[in-house]
């Protein structure tokens, strides 16, 4: 498969807004997060191939959904990939960068996460929280405690959920 393969599949992920979609095409969403993982995870080399337009030259839309995409097929090898992604200039990248680390789970996104929580663009903080409150551990709590004062409402939210996530741990 090639980088025109990977994007199809990506243009299949459910609940994407779309608005030039048809749902009578081949191309159409697929009905489950479930069956379009399962559907990425038969892509040979699926992480690496994700990684290459992640970072490629590609358009940012299709740099944002590899980035999303790692953190449902990705593993240990995507992390590196992922932590540079999250210092991206483009926020939507930098955005699913955050997501992703916290559905791939590693402990040394934790302190690159923090440092997300200062990030210009909310949608990238409030990601980084989300991400965060998943993780857990005690500089993950120390870090969303410092970012619940967030002047965005939304940002709050996403750490008043997180923190509540990180003490029910």
């Amino acid at each position: 498969m090639n980088s025109d393969d990977i994007s199809r599949w990506l243009e299949t992920r459910p609940l994407q807004d779309n608005p030039g979609q048809v749902e009578s095409s081949a191309e159409a969403a697929l009905a489950s997060w479930d069956e379009w993982v399962k559907k990425g995870r038969e892509i040979p080399d699926i992480e690496n191939q994700l990684i290459r337009i992640m970072e490629g030259p590609e358009d940012p839309v299709t740099r944002s959904a590899a980035a999303m995409a790692l953190g449902f097929v990705g593993a240990d090898q995507s992390v590196d990939a992922l932590l540079r992604a999250l210092q991206s200039d483009v926020p939507t990248i930098a955005m699913e960068a955050a997501a992703s680390l916290g559905r791939i789970g590693k402990p040394e996104a934790v302190e690159p996460l923090c440092e997300a929580l200062k990030h210009a663009d909310s949608n990238v903080r409030a990601n980084a929280a989300t991400a965060l409150g998943t993780l857990g551990g005690d500089e993950a709590l120390r870090c969303l405690k410092s970012a619940e004062q967030d002047n965005d409402p939304f940002v709050q939210s996403a750490v008043a959920e997180a923190l509540e996530r990180s003490e029910q741990a």
